[in-house]
């Protein structure tokens, strides 16, 4: 976390961590590495203002584009990069150790450009 071109934030509600996001800068793209929001607080717009605030940060350090792995499973968080522009391009075949479970890799370049309501 704390080496260079690594950013990381954490969202609380007043002493509670509502949520966690952060991203590697490597030259110009921005890996977005975790998102998490807190079970009690999903489906209240938490993870849509971290994956916002993580693009516009990544913009903010000069990134054009934006990667991450999906579980294939997990239909609320594609949903959530869809709506901000961002696409499939490969899968990783079992990329996830717990379960052996496919990833899904997803792009979004363009950062440069304003976010609209959408993403």
């Amino acid at each position: 976390m704390r080496q260079p071109g690594s950013y990381f934030v954490v969202f609380r509600l007043n002493s509670m961590v509502v949520g966690y996001g952060g991203f590697w800068l490597v030259v110009d793209e921005a890996h977005i590495t975790n998102i998490a929001v807190h079970p009690h607080y999903r489906r209240q717009g938490y993870g849509t203002m971290i994956l916002r605030h993580l693009l516009e940060a990544a913009a903010s350090r000069h990134a054009i584009m934006a990667t991450l792995e999906v579980r294939e499973s997990n239909a609320v968080a594609l949903n959530l990069y869809r709506k901000f522009g961002f696409r499939p391009v490969a899968i990783r075949k079992h990329y996830y150790s717990d379960s052996g479970e496919d990833a899904i890799v997803m792009l979004k370049d363009g950062l440069h450009a304003p976010l609209n309501e959408q993403g």
